[in-house]
């Protein structure tokens, strides 16, 4: 049976992760400055299947699972706002998001992946960290609304 801080701390994660996602897939479909972390992740896919020997799949197999893949890592990330007392989630809630927003800009480069695709120009760069940073806050308003529930108190 999985405990139950467990199961709370990745439900305050997946709403950090679902609120990321969210503003990523809608951006990119309305302008072409959005950040483009689906092609970061496209290629990190990509990356493994050749890393192993198998043909790479078709570009909409490989966002699926790209997709897949992200919104499981930044779940998994961003349950980490949980860990921690309830009064203090929104700092680390914006913590935890604009760090995770500045490795997004400077990690796909060094990692031989798509550098542009977070910081082509400055504007992108800031919208990168920021939506890194609103996920962090939905994981904090989450786990606001899950602590305060078990301490018999409204979330501020």
């Amino acid at each position: 049976m999985l405990d139950r801080s467990f199961v709370r701390s990745l439900a305050c994660g997946l709403a950090g992760a679902l609120t990321l996602t969210a503003l990523h897939e809608g951006a990119r479909k309305m302008t072409r400055s959005a950040p483009r972390m689906d092609r970061v992740g496209r290629a990190g896919v990509a990356r493994l299947f050749r890393g192993v020997g198998r043909d790479v799949p078709p570009k909409a197999a490989l966002q699926k699972m790209a997709l897949v893949g992200d919104l499981a890592g930044n779940a998994m990330y961003y349950a980490r706002v949980a860990q921690g007392p309830v009064d203090d989630a929104w700092r680390r809630g914006a913590l935890l998001g604009a760090s995770a927003g500045l490795a997004a800009i400077a990690v796909p480069a060094a990692a031989g992946l798509d550098g542009g695709a977070a910081a082509r120009k400055p504007a992108t760069a800031l919208l990168t960290v920021a939506w890194y940073t609103l996920g962090g806050l939905a994981a904090a308003a989450a786990w606001r609304f899950l602590g305060a529930r078990d301490r018999e108190e409204l979330p501020v």
